[in-house]
């Protein structure tokens, strides 16, 4: 019965392909915050010839739970971001179809 209703809402037209393009769009954005988070701690650690310390310990008063540090975490934001171009590829071809 939800089930039903949630592949109905996703039937619509433009609504898988929204979807998608919303996926890739906030992998991408998320891998560029943990890149950036990368760059904010290895640098200063390679330049004063110390170990990288995290992020957290670098900007204390920004909650950084969310910007991935770990390469398992790239992989995750990797994997999504792929699910959403796969998607937004699903929803071009539903849309296409139901065109027809």
């Amino acid at each position: 019965m939800v089930l039903e209703r949630v592949v109905d809402y996703f039937y619509q037209r433009g609504r898988l392909r929204g979807a998608g393009q919303l996926l890739t769009n906030v992998a991408a954005y998320w891998c560029m915050f943990g890149i950036v988070g990368q760059v904010v701690t290895a640098v200063p650690a390679a330049i004063q010839r110390r170990p990288a310390q995290t992020l957290a310990d670098a900007v204390p008063n920004v909650a950084t739970w969310w910007v991935p540090e770990h390469p398992v975490a790239f992989g995750l934001v990797i994997g999504l971001g792929v699910l959403g171009f796969f998607l937004s590829i699903t929803g071009k071809r539903l849309d296409r179809y139901l065109n027809a």
